[in-house]
Order: structure tokens, then C-alpha cells, then sequence
């Protein structure tokens, strides 16, 4: 993935952020109880995908413990 793609995305969440404060007078309280709201998610997503799993699962390629 393009590093500046994730640079612009945080720019463009900021100045959204920025927008709805000034122009549609949204209250921080709201902005800060939805970053909050989508936080959880959003770091549950990066970091499966951060592990290189690929969708796949842990138990797919392992086979069953045999005795010789």
C-alpha cells in the first residue's frame, strides 16, 4: 500500500473533523464519543491485518499429533 495514501486519509479525517466542528457546529463531545465509538473497530482491522493471516486460519495447515 502507498505510506501516503494513509498520510492524505488522515489529513482528509482531520479536516472533516475540522468541518464539522466550525461549519455544522457539531459539539466535540460528539466528535470525541464517535472517534471513541470507532476506535475499537478500526484497531481490530489493522491489527489482523497487521498479524499476516492473510484470511486464513490458524488451524488450516496443521495436521493431528501421531505416536511412532
Amino acid at each position: 500500500m502507498n505510506k501516503y495514501l494513509n498520510y492524505k486519509t488522515c489529513i482528509l479525517a482531520v479536516v472533516a473533523v475540522l468541518v464539522a466542528v466550525y461549519i455544522f457546529k457539531v459539539q466535540w463531545n460528539v466528535i470525541f464519543t464517535l472517534g471513541l465509538l470507532l476506535l475499537c473497530p478500526l484497531m481490530h482491522v489493522f491489527m489482523m491485518k497487521g498479524m499476516g493471516h492473510d484470511g486464513k486460519s490458524c488451524h488450516e495447515d496443521k495436521k493431528p499429533n501421531t505416536i511412532k
